[in-house]
């Protein structure tokens, strides 16, 4: 059964420069902090595919407390440019939506960020392949956590998605719980929260069967009763 290991990671590129962090304080450092990003750990679930291969070959076997720092060729990371994924654009494709393109900036073209890597005589040259194909990376890795069991596998991922809220998580043989608490905001970020958990502890926790309920209670009311006799 595939274990979950929950880690914080600083990425580097081949000149050293942070690309990407799960530590707050390492991105403000670097100078692309976010406020609208949510810095948490990632979870990684071994033999899902989910990070580059490099990464999780590292993560194997590995116990809480642990820290690593390793170098990745492409081929163990992003892997290497492909030609293919630079396409040529008419420039009047862009103008019919109003859009301006430059060179260095990235759209999203149904979904799949591409990189202007020049504009020329109503071209555009339009980069897909992955800002770090084709290079080397470096990691920094803490591993957190390592859950082994269903039980510990459905608390550490729902403590994980929704953390610092009201969520809480019951194990009953293949059953899980997933208990909301009316003081949780149920909007479309959760709504994305709780399906992926659904589809990981389905997929790689091993359950049957996951139920998530829902606690939903009116706005309390100003109590007029506390303030009797004040101005307002």
């Amino acid at each position: 059964m595939n274990d979950f290991v929950e880690i914080d990671f600083t990425l580097k590129d081949d000149e050293g420069s942070v690309v990407e962090t799960t530590l707050p304080q390492v991105a403000k450092d670097n100078g692309f902090f976010d406020d609208k990003f949510d810095y948490k750990p990632l979870i990684v679930i071994l033999g899902s595919n989910s990070v580059v291969p490099g990464l999780e070959e590292a993560l194997s076997g590995v116990k809480a407390g642990e820290s690593k720092q390793f170098s990745l060729t492409p081929e163990k990371a992003f892997g290497p440019r492909e030609a293919e994924l630079v396409k040529l654009i008419s420039l009047g494709k862009f103008k019919e939506q109003g859009l301006n393109p430059t060179v260095g900036m990235v759209m999203d073209f149904d979904g799949v960020p591409g990189k202007i890597t020049s504009v020329d005589s109503g071209r555009v040259k339009v980069d897909f392949n992955n800002p770090l194909a084709g290079k080397n990376i470096s990691y920094e890795v803490k591993v957190l956590n390592v859950y082994s069991t269903p039980d510990a596998k459905a608390k550490g991922l729902v403590a994980n998605a929704f953390k610092g809220q009201e969520v809480s998580v019951t194990v009953n043989a293949d059953k899980a719980v997933v208990s909301a608490s009316s003081k949780v905001v149920k909007d479309s970020n959760f709504i994305t929260k709780k399906l992926r958990v659904m589809q990981v502890l389905l997929q790689y926790a091993g359950f049957k069967l996951i139920q998530f309920v829902e606690d939903y209670a009116l706005p309390q009311e100003h109590d007029h009763d506390d303030h009797a006799g004040h101005n307002h």
